[in-house]
């Protein structure tokens, strides 16, 4: 019974005791319609989230529902899901080095020396998805350059000729995968993907188009566009990831976009005001350490304690909730019975 009570109001009520970021302009209410629309596609309420986007473009955030990038958006860039691979010079390099890139990728993947990790899990709602990266907004990874010399041989032919601004990398997403809708943060960048292993059965929908992978072809989406993934084949599908300028942009806002710091500190803010976090620090020891605002700290602590509750977990079936033990019995049971304590300190009916 007081899981169920847990799981309808806990979302409600943390935003009773942690308000939402307070925006200054535009581009603060920008990430606050974001991170909301987010918020209904994670709980599974789909037709919430589009309802929400609709206001949004009525109120003027963005122009198009289907495109929210979060944190910088200009307007007068032509707006299209798909874009044409020949018309990006990247694009033909990087088909003209496909086979070596394929060949290289191949052999390390066998090897089990890939020394890929996971990114962004928070989109990937089931299954396993690694990448490795060559640039991320110029900084070179020089242990992804020792693992794949030759792919990174090619990268560097093309970096002479064409700017990275963004991310690029090798991603694999192994079968049975899916990752959720989301937008990237501008419509500054366009991605391409490079197909080395289009495996039969992975798909992605970038707004209203569905594209898959050809092995050794480009292709080119916008990623502040809503898009999802799924691999319901039987391989990985594995991808060269690679970032550049929309073309239109002009070379004021290529050099602001390339000397700004304002996207990682928006990230920053917008990730930790939103779960109510003051401090996050990496440990030497590669441990995570995180600070809770006090607000969040004590609404969490007078729900356990408000609830007989020690502690509260997510798994794969839900929320788990371990009762505090009664004085005259050491075992740890569930909470069965007596009114369930919400957020807010009132009583959750």
């Amino acid at each position: 019974m007081l899981n169920q009570l847990v799981r309808r109001h806990l979302p409600r009520l943390m935003n009773l005791v942690r308000p939402l970021p307070r925006p200054a302009n535009m581009d603060g209410l920008r990430s606050s319609y974001a991170a909301l629309i987010d918020a209904w596609i994670h709980a599974g309420r789909p037709e919430r989230a589009r309802e929400c986007a609709a206001i949004a473009v009525r109120h003027g955030i963005w122009k198009n529902s289907a495109q929210r990038p979060h944190l910088q958006y200009h307007p007068q860039l032509t707006a299209a899901p798909i874009h044409d691979a020949s018309a990006f010079l990247a694009c033909r390099m990087l088909e003209d080095g496909a086979a070596r890139i394929r060949e290289e990728v191949a052999r390390v993947t066998a090897s089990g020396e890939t020394n890929a990790l996971p990114p962004w899990q928070m989109l990937l709602s089931r299954g396993r998805w690694e990448q490795v990266i060559f640039f991320d907004r110029g900084k070179r990874f020089e242990e992804t350059f020792r693992t794949f010399p030759e792919t990174g041989r090619i990268l560097v032919d093309i970096q002479e000729r064409v700017q990275f601004p963004g991310l690029v990398s090798l991603l694999w997403l192994y079968p049975g995968s899916h990752i959720v809708p989301h937008c990237g943060h501008t419509n500054a960048l366009l991605r391409i993907h490079l197909g080395l292993r289009a495996a039969e059965g992975a798909t992605m929908r970038v707004g209203p188009r569905h594209v898959t992978w050809t092995e050794g072809v480009c292709t080119v989406f916008d990623d502040s566009f809503e898009h999802e993934v799924w691999n319901r084949g039987a391989k990985p599908r594995v991808i060269l990831l690679m970032d550049v300028f929309h073309p239109q942009l002009n070379e004021f806002a290529r050099r602001e976009y390339l000397t700004s710091n304002n996207l990682a500190e928006e990230y920053a803010r917008t990730y930790m005001e939103i779960r109510g976090l003051e401090k996050i620090v990496l440990e030497k020891n590669g441990e995570l350490r995180t600070v809770l605002e006090p607000g969040t700290r004590n609404a969490i602590i007078s729900f356990l304690m408000g609830n007989g509750l020690v502690a509260a977990e997510r798994t794969a079936n839900g929320i788990h909730l371990e009762a505090r033990p009664h004085p005259a019995d050491s075992h740890q049971h569930p909470v069965e019975t007596g009114p369930a304590t919400s957020l807010d300190g009132s009583e959750a009916l």
